[in-house]
């Protein structure tokens, strides 16, 4: 509009975006370097402190531009232990709060806190994070160059074809004494060779492998998480929660029938921990391309008719795009054999976060209307 700044999208992929990144880290890298404290007050807490970092990972294709460029999330507990998410999972977390401090300054003395991980990190990242979505990418890719190929040999035969019918109609014109002012059996000859000789070097260039490389892993940031059941709790207990919890029976079933979908489509499923930010199940196709599935079970009784879904999950399953499925099951109380399931893809994308928003409490028969049969 006439007189208004000129609106440009800003998403992954986009220069403008990359630049942003760029300048953010250039100004206040140091922070990242110097690391923060968080508090786990959600119910998923760990027992005890973990360190958690951000690793940036960037994959490029043989010209060495960037192909894929995003982010791991490590996290180290007392015992050296590493597990790696792709949810940001800091965003369930809070800041420390002045009367839990002095419990915070104690922990950050720990000698394993204050230990070099740099070189376990980098090797668990690349060989949980980077190198199975380098071999993702590569399948991805190989497969997008088969279906170029076969597009381009048909298009290119039929041209061929084509030249070669023109050239044999030419020839015979020619024998009984015509001979076409634009065209002629030379000219047709020659343009049928010369799309012979461009199938043969798109053939070369697309039936190789084109190999992806991934760079070395970025340490962004560190920062330690301390469960809130280690720190001062307070004298009168917390309000209840306003909305209220699955039992673990639909917990459980809702899962279970979500793992049997999984099998059934021909795709390896795995269970995340209790604890997992983000989703509940990663699931793998025999082409190497995964799955990130967040499952809500509810009873099916028509008072359950809504579900929560926290600030961290909106944002994991809006970075996933396709890649992302929302479950939702219907435990009867009847029975399993009565449960029922749908698949919602892109769930959440109308869903718009903000930072003081932990927690949304959506209508259960909106998602269940737009899902479909697992797919």
């Amino acid at each position: 509009m006439a007189g208004r700044p000129d609106a440009l999208l800003v998403a992954p992929g986009v220069p403008l975006l990359d630049a942003v990144d760029e300048l953010v880290i250039e100004r206040y890298g140091g922070c990242l370097d110097s690391g923060t404290v968080f508090v786990d007050r959600t119910d998923s807490q760990p027992d005890g402190p973990l360190l958690m970092t951000a690793a940036e990972q960037t994959i490029t294709d043989s010209m060495g531009r960037p192909v894929s460029r995003h982010f791991d999330y490590l996290q180290i507990d007392g015992q050296d232990g590493l597990s790696l998410s792709p949810a940001p999972s800091y965003l369930d977390y809070d800041a420390p709060q002045p009367d839990e401090k002095e419990t915070i300054d104690g922990l950050l003395r720990m000698p394993w806190v204050r230990a070099d991980h740099d070189s376990a990190m980098r090797a668990y990242v690349y060989s949980h994070g980077t190198k199975p979505r380098l071999a993702e990418l590569q399948a991805d890719k190989d497969e997008e160059r088969g279906h170029v190929l076969k597009q381009v040999r048909g298009r290119l035969n039929a041209e061929i074809e084509y030249w070669y019918q023109q050239y044999n109609r030419c020839v015979e014109d020619e024998r009984h004494g015509k001979r076409g002012r634009n065209m002629n059996s030379s000219i047709a000859l020659k343009r049928a060779h010369e799309y012979e000789q461009r199938l043969e070097l798109r053939e070369r260039e697309l039936s190789g492998t084109a190999r992806l490389h991934a760079k070395p892993a970025m340490v962004r940031g560190m920062a330690l998480i301390v469960p809130s059941l280690m720190l001062p709790q307070p004298v009168t207990p917390p309000e209840s929660r306003p909305f209220a919890r699955n039992t673990t029976e639909v917990d459980r079933r809702a899962v279970d029938l979500t793992l049997a979908m999984e099998r059934r489509l021909g795709r390896t499923p795995i269970e995340m921990p209790h604890n997992n930010k983000g989703f509940d199940i990663r699931s793998t196709d025999s082409q190497g391309r995964t799955y990130f599935i967040e499952v809500k079970g509810r009873i099916d009784l028509p008072e359950a008719d809504t579900f929560t879904v926290s600030a961290n999950e909106v944002a994991f399953a809006q970075s996933q795009g396709d890649r992302h499925r929302l479950s939702i099951v219907r435990v009867s109380p009847f029975g399993r054999e009565h449960d029922r399931i749908r698949y919602v893809e892109r769930a959440f994308d109308a869903i718009t976060p903000s930072c003081s928003t932990r927690s949304f409490n959506e209508q259960l028969a909106d998602y269940w209307n737009r899902g479909t049969a697992p797919f």
